[in-house]
C-alpha cells in the first residue's frame, strides 16, 4: 500500500482539507494552552516568565499548525501530486 497515494487521494478534495486545517486549528489552542499549562502545573510560571511562557506556548502551536495544515494545502493548490 502507497501511503503518499492515499494521503494524496484523500486530499484531493476541498471538504476534507477544510475540516482537516479547522480540526488543526483547534489543536493550535488546545497544544498553547497545554503548554502553557505545563509550565505552571510544574511551578515555572510566574508574574515574571507567565508572558515567556504565553509566546513560547503559542510558537509551539503555530509550528505544528503550520507544519500539519501545509500537507494538504500543498495538495489541494496542486503544489504536491
Amino acid at each position: 500500500v502507497d501511503v503518499f497515494v492515499m494521503v494524496v487521494q484523500g486530499f484531493s478534495s476541498f471538504f476534507p482539507v477544510l475540516i482537516y486545517v479547522i480540526a488543526m486549528g483547534f489543536l493550535f489552542l488546545h497544544v498553547s494552552h497545554g503548554f502553557q499549562s505545563l509550565f505552571q502545573t510544574i511551578g515555572l510560571s510566574n508574574d515574571r516568565t507567565l508572558p515567556v511562557m504565553g509566546n513560547l506556548s503559542k510558537l509551539v502551536g503555530v509550528v505544528l499548525l503550520v507544519g500539519y495544515a501545509s500537507i494538504p494545502l500543498l495538495i489541494i493548490f496542486g503544489i504536491v501530486r
